[in-house]
């Protein structure tokens, strides 16, 4: 459903209600590598990132989306686990490559700090 300027509401935070975490910036990073790889906001389905998503990035991009996403703040990788997750640790951009994808590893990496 849209709400607030046109944002899906599947882009909030689903605990936006409770206190900032780590984990809180983590589904903000993961909204924005979805954004930066596919131009579309995620849409997140019974806790699942919607599998025709998959389509538009690489296996292993989608499978860090996912873990980002996951809307069990509990179950969400830690900084550290995110930028040791093979998608971020690839050297070579499959297909042609997209400053959008550096952007997004970049973002995963500032979350670190």
């Amino acid at each position: 459903s849209r709400t607030l300027a046109g944002m899906a509401r599947t882009s909030w935070v689903p605990e936006a209600a409770a206190e900032v975490s780590q984990a809180n910036d983590l589904w903000s990073v993961g909204v924005l590598a979805h954004v930066m790889i596919t131009g579309l906001l995620p849409s997140v389905v019974r806790g699942k990132l919607a599998s025709g998503t998959a389509a538009r990035m690489s296996a292993a991009a989608f499978d860090l989306i996912s873990a980002l996403l996951d809307p069990n703040p509990q179950a969400r990788p830690s900084a550290a686990a995110a930028a040791d997750h093979p998608w971020c640790q690839k050297t070579a951009i499959e297909g042609p490559p997209l400053p959008s994808l550096r952007l997004a590893r970049a973002c995963i990496g500032a979350a670190m700090a």
